[in-house]
This record gives C-alpha cells, structure tokens and sequence, in this order.
C-alpha cells in the first residue's frame, strides 16, 4: 500500500502543479487504462486520448489495442520485477520501513 498511497499523493500534487500553468491538459496514468475491467472501457479511454491529441477517436488502430488491452498483457509482472538485481533489498526496505510488499514470497 505505501507505493500505492505515495502515487496517489504524486499524482495529485503533479496535477496541481499543472494546473496552475494551463487548462490544455489531459491527466492520464497506466491505472488509469489497464485497471479497468473490460475491453470496452480501456478503449474508450485510448479513444479520449487520442480525440485529446486532435485525431478522431475511430484512428485507433484496432489490432494493436486489442493485443495491448489484453488483460495478459503486463507491464510489470512479478517474474519480470524478480529479474532486478537488488529486488530482494528493496522488498525488505519497503517491508521493514513501511509494513508493505512489492512482490509476494519468495524473492
């Protein structure tokens, strides 16, 4: 929970530092996509983005969506996360300092 909490925090100070300099601005995160539920509501999220970039929201191209929005499709799985030399230091950090877990047993 403490990456989770610390992001949240970032987030909203990150956009109200934008805010203060232009209403021309799109707020977007990888959550904000790849946590939903169903195919449906991740593309009609990338279809915003794009309409937000000056592109009609039917330019996306289906094919790669569909591969991208696949909910196999991780950016950070737990192997992958294993594969970083110190990952065992930083999961006793994050678990001594702050009682949370980056990765589930064993390291």
């Amino acid at each position: 929970m403490f990456l989770c909490n610390r992001y949240k925090r970032t987030k909203r100070e990150y956009k109200d530092f934008l805010k203060e300099y232009t209403d021309d601005v799109h707020f977007i995160s990888y959550e904000d996509i790849f946590c939903l539920n169903t195919y449906e509501e991740k593309l009609s999220v990338l279809q915003d983005i794009i309409e937000f970039l000056g592109f009609e929201r039917d330019d996306v191209v289906h094919e790669a969506a569909e591969e991208r929005l696949n909910p196999n499709w991780q950016q950070n799985t737990d192997d992958i996360l294993r594969t970083i030399p110190n990952i065992k230091d930083v999961c006793r950090l994050v678990r001594d300092e702050y009682d949370e877990h980056v990765l589930p047993r064993p390291w």
